[in-house]
């Protein structure tokens, strides 16, 4: 593959990683379709272009977790104090052994402290490790980029949010000239209704609690169409969008109608 371009006619499915989402070029006329985990624009449009002859589907996986670490800033001011202190450590060890600067041991020495700390890398130049600001910018576009996606996905059919283009209309932007479309899992609803409710089923709840489960739930259910769960995105009463979800919602016993409910759910109604 590396010289010739094409991947080996055995070779029915290929999962690599990030690293080969520059540098190479896949010419093989059959490949149709690439399954991605990255929500990074520039990563998915890299990965896409690899297969030169184009593609018929490309699929984003929203859910999949990413990889990057958050730029925390803790972690990268700990990081900064720690400097001076992994230093002198790292002289005291080379100088309490002169072996030890061999090249080898001497790399695996650097290797366990860039591991313990993330924004410190060793500098040959000057002999010493030195603040990695790059890798904190490269994080901290990271985190921002997967919060965008995540908003672009809650906000699918919004074709604008708080004046940015979100949802549908950005993502068509990434590739302008082919059709975007979202699938969801109704079961990642059911699933996340269940945490949502977890403490309040079978208990007695405000009319005010019962808004705010109602808000939580349209935030939730926005992800998904209707063609899927049968609740519309912008469902405006809780208890028949509970009914979809195998859960009710009643007027609670010995309280003035409309002010107090409980929510059951269907297999543990009597």
């Amino acid at each position: 593959m590396e010289t010739q371009e094409i991947v080996p006619s055995d070779i029915k499915i290929l999962i690599t990683t990030s690293q080969n989402k520059e540098g190479i070029n896949i010419n093989d006329l059959d490949i149709k379709d690439m399954v991605v985990e990255s929500h990074q624009r520039d990563e998915v449009r890299q990965m896409a272009g690899r297969v030169r002859n184009g593609l018929d589907n490309l699929i984003i996986v929203t859910d999949a977790k990413q990889h990057s670490s958050s730029g925390d800033q803790f972690i990268f001011q700990v990081n900064k104090n720690c400097k001076n202190g992994l230093n002198n450590a790292f002289q005291s060890w080379i100088s309490a052994d002169t072996a030890r600067n061999c090249l080898d041991e001497k790399k695996q020495a650097i290797a366990k402290a860039e591991k313990m700390f993330r924004y410190l890398r060793y500098d040959y130049f000057s002999s010493e490790f030195r603040l990695y600001t790059g890798r904190k910018v490269g994080d901290d576009m990271a985190e921002d980029c997967e919060k965008a996606f995540r908003r672009y996905v809650s906000n699918w059919e919004d074709a604008e949010y708080t004046g940015d283009q979100y949802g549908y209309s950005t993502l068509c932007s990434w590739f302008p000239s082919a059709n975007t479309v979202l699938y969801v899992n109704a079961s990642n609803l059911r699933s996340e209704t269940k945490k949502l409710l977890a403490d309040v089923v079978g208990k007695v709840i405000t009319k005010d609690e019962r808004d705010s489960i109602t808000i939580e739930l349209q935030k939730i259910v926005k992800v998904y169409g209707p063609e899927d769960t049968g609740i519309s995105r912008d469902f405006k009463s809780l208890g028949p969008a509970l009914a979809k979800l195998g859960y009710r919602l009643e007027n609670a016993a010995d309280a003035r109608h409309g002010t107090a409910f409980v929510i059951y759910k269907e297999d543990i109604i009597k």
